[in-house]
């Protein structure tokens, strides 16, 4: 302890030189040649995969769907690109993301410690950095959990320029083209968590008001007002897909549905959220016994009897005053519905549009508490270390000793309670109920993904055995469960079962799996290929005993039922088969069905037996769209369901929201788009927009096209073309600040 005091007092780069090597405590998370994935955590499979993420239309799974997130600033992969570039591997990435976000979370928090305090590198500075990287909340939303800890760790910074622009107005310009810029640390944020950061500011800023001295109310509002100007101007093009994604889901969600997941707002008594622990999302299962000891929920609560002891001193900096508040204000609402005043919670949830993405107030609100909680600390720990360090108290026997004994009885409870953090038994060990999150992706993935990736045309993937849509379990020889690593290590769209099933799609893969393992019908092929689907993906590696799935004979054997589908390739515990109707992703049909119901009606998917002879079929469901003159007219031209003279198109794929047809066409037609059917999806012939737009095969989006000749057609998601304005407005606003 003598020697971290003496560090301290080394101003130029003690301090710096302790925040170093801390943030080197995920290193002891890993095993060797061990990724650490799992659960909703499974982007560390594969961390370059947002890099084909950056367009508000996503069509990896399900026909595809609105992107509710795109990383563009993201250091997440700014860091990725450049141990890709140094031919790093994907180990290493997750390493130095692991240290890199620790390093940030704890400069970040010096800065703001010192600033409120007016004071220099001090005991107290150290052990609010160590607290705030240190505690049951960071159990759970550690770096593993990269989209709550990027705002964890970079938002004090934003909140100290906030702090500083409003107490040192001659220099606000400075500070708010700052806070602006430090907001793009944590734009790939949860959205939820991104509007959550403007409480403890605002709340400032309330706070400084009632409380200010200096007649500066109007240029102080105004201060923040172009603060927070600045943060919304520079993340436009965060918010954008998020809310757009939300006002859909919004719109396709039921009151009673949206209901559903009140019982999240429940999980988190305010007696758990005073030591920052919750309950919904604790990641950390096998440590339940741990906290559940009784000296160490003592322990947990030693930190927020500090808060109380704040009120023994008499506080003459009101910014430290502020703190107590905000803690109060994080804890109410981290309870959630719970008692006191919960009813409050509830109303917001059940009646405030959009207030669902709130549903599970743990993960969202503690953070605020953490912050709080970290900086009261450090201020208690300064106050009793200057008592202990004050002139009076060198004729004290034993002073060194004393100050050594505090020094140790501090660190040591604040890592005590957090001991899993320095040993790789953090990340779950996996037992007989839970695969381990230390894993290792077996060759064959990659072996396959090479095979898939040799093909030049666009495809999608259904994958068998049908799983919940949610988690998944491998009998890899390290792990895995967690999210369908199809999603992040296969390079082609995939279908599979949704817990959700919002859309046409959801509802139509899981058509299929009833047809499939019910054996209603041998003509699945013909909706696979109108679905995109070219191959059938048998994950015969799946722990499909302990998770009830249908075994992979009994896949085998659904599959050998079906007319043309036939096993083309192996790879390892991985299997493919061919569908030999496979339909490209966008055609001109040369047969149309007018089918007076939907497909949902049909028991046993009778409607495809008049299409087993018949090629290029597009399928008209009038219980999708009800609009008999439209269909009579596009009837009129299909000669009794078939057009004579097929149109010639090709197309070219510009972006996953452009696409270029060309086409030569003599006779009108029906063009097919086999992505899931979005009213915004709109087709342009020479600037000038296709009328006619419904959906087709029961999910896709279909055209009529009455120009004839030889002519193109832009096919385009309108609004990513406001997502191209926001991130100009961004770019801009980063060359002007």
């Amino acid at each position: 302890m003598y020697l971290v005091e003496k560090l301290i007092r080394k101003k130029k780069y003690g301090i710096f030189l302790l925040l170093t090597l801390i943030s080197f405590t995920p290193l002891l998370w890993f095993k060797n040649g061990l990724l650490i994935a799992g659960g909703d955590q499974s982007l560390f499979l594969n961390p370059g995969f947002y890099l084909d993420k950056l367009f508000l239309w996503s069509d990896y799974l399900n026909g595809g769907g609105p992107s509710p997130f795109i990383n563009i600033f993201s250091p997440f992969l700014t860091l990725y690109k450049l141990v890709e570039i140094l031919k790093g591997s994907a180990q290493l990435f997750q390493k130095v993301w692991f240290v890199f976000s620790y390093l940030l979370a704890l400069v970040s928090m010096r800065y703001l410690y010192n600033t409120v305090g007016d004071r220099r590198d001090s005991v107290g500075t150290l052990v609010a950095v160590c607290f705030y990287v240190f505690n049951l909340y960071t159990l759970i939303i550690s770096p593993f959990v990269f989209q709550y800890w990027v705002i964890y760790a970079a938002f004090p910074l934003t909140f100290t320029l906030f702090i500083k622009g409003l107490h040192h107005p001659i220099s606000s310009g400075k500070y708010i083209a700052l806070g602006g810029l430090s907001s793009l640390l944590y734009s790939a944020t949860n959205p939820a968590l991104f509007l959550v950061s403007f409480i403890p500011l605002v709340s400032y800023l309330l706070y400084y008001l009632i409380l200010r001295t200096e007649r500066r109310f109007k240029q102080s509002l105004f201060f923040s007002l172009k603060f927070f100007s600045s943060i919304i101007l520079l993340n436009l093009w965060a918010f954008y897909p998020s809310f757009y994604t939300l006002l859909l889901y919004m719109r396709t969600t039921t009151a009673s549905q949206g209901g559903t997941g009140l019982w999240a707002t429940t999980s988190t008594q305010v007696y758990e959220a005073i030591r920052l622990l919750g309950q919904w999302c604790w990641s950390l299962s096998h440590l339940y016994k741990y906290y559940d000891n009784s000296l160490f929920i003592y322990l947990s609560y030693l930190f927020p009897f500090f808060i109380v002891a704040i009120l023994l001193f008499r506080l003459k900096d009101s910014k430290i005053l502020f703190f107590p508040l905000l803690a109060i204000i994080g804890i109410f609402l981290t309870k959630g519905v719970n008692p006191p005043l919960g009813f409050i919670y509830k109303y917001a949830y059940l009646k405030i549009p959009g207030f669902t993405a709130f549903r599970e107030p743990f993960t969202k609100f503690t953070f605020i508490t953490a912050i709080s909680y970290a900086v009261i600390i450090g201020f208690v720990i300064d106050k009793l270390w200057s008592i202990l360090t004050t002139k009076g108290s060198r004729d004290v026997p034993c002073r060194w000793f004393i100050q050594e004994l505090f020094l140790i009885f501090v660190f040591s409870i604040i890592l005590i309670n957090v001991w899993p953090t320095f040993t790789n038994n953090f990340i779950r060990p996996g037992d007989k109920k839970e695969k381990s999150f230390h894993v290792k992706v077996p060759n064959y993935w990659g072996e396959a993904n090479r095979w898939l990736h040799s093909f030049k045309e666009h495809f999608s993937l259904l994958e068998l055995p049908k799983d919940s849509g949610y988690g998944t379990y491998f009998n890899w020889r390290y792990g895995y469960d967690g999210i369908n690593p199809s999603v992040f290590l296969l390079d082609v769209p995939i279908w599979g079962h949704s817990c959700f099933s919002n859309n046409y799609s959801d509802r139509l893969v899981d058509l299929i799996y009833d047809g499939l393992y019910e054996y209603k019908t041998d003509k699945l092929s013909i909706l696979l290929g109108m679905m995109n689907i070219k191959y059938i993906h048998l994950r015969t590696d799946m722990d499909w005993k302990s998770t009830k799935l249908t075994s992979p004979a009994f896949n085998r054997d659904a599959l050998s039922f079906q007319k043309f589908i036939r096993l083309e390739r192996r790879f390892g515990k991985k299997e493919f088969y061919e569908n030999d109707k496979f339909l490209p992703l966008i055609y001109a049909a040369h047969n149309l069905k007018i089918i007076d119901r939907d497909p949902w009606s049909y028991n046993n998917l009778e409607f495809l037996d008049a299409l087993e002879d018949k090629d290029y079929v597009a399928l008209i469901f009038q219980g999708q769209y009800n609009d008999k003159l439209l269909f009579q007219k596009i009837n009129y031209h299909y000669k009794q369901g078939k057009l004579n003279d097929p149109p010639k198109i090709n197309f070219t794929r510009v972006n996953p929201t452009k696409y270029i047809i060309n086409i030569t066409s003599n006779f009108p037609f029906c063009l097919v788009f086999s992505q899931s059917y979005h009213p915004n999806w709109v087709a342009y012939i020479q600037n000038e927009k296709v009328k006619f737009h419904f959906v087709v095969n029961g999910f896709a989006n279909g055209y009529f096209v009455d120009k004839t000749g030889k002519f193109s057609i832009v096919l385009e998601f309108i609004p990513q073309r406001l997502e191209i304005l926001f991130i100009f407005i961004a770019m801009s606003s980063i060359v002007f600040l």
